[in-house]
């Protein structure tokens, strides 16, 4: 069962980057590129981990593939993180 968990978790790190390899390997059976996109915890996604930019860009290096790329959302951002600038 899943549950929110806004805390990131040490385990919750490996159990990620493993999945999102999967999940590239099945873009790239498919020809497709999956992309992963940063979230906001503050008002639309509540308890999602994960869910800053710095977070997602980290996800998507540790899994290291041309099959899933990260879509840097600005609003998202703006809502859970504040300073575009400094994030960019």
């Amino acid at each position: 069962m899943v549950r929110p968990a806004e805390v990131v978790t040490p385990t919750m790190w490996p159990t990620a980057v493993q999945t999102l390899r999967s999940i590239a390997a099945l873009g790239e059976q498919a020809g497709r590129v999956f992309t992963l996109e940063n979230l906001n915890a503050a008002v639309d996604h509540p308890g999602t981990p994960f869910a800053k930019a710095a977070d997602t860009l980290a996800l998507m290096r540790a899994v290291d593939s041309p099959f899933l790329k990260m879509n840097l959302d600005l609003r998202h951002a703006k809502i859970g993180e504040g300073n575009l600038i400094a994030l960019l």
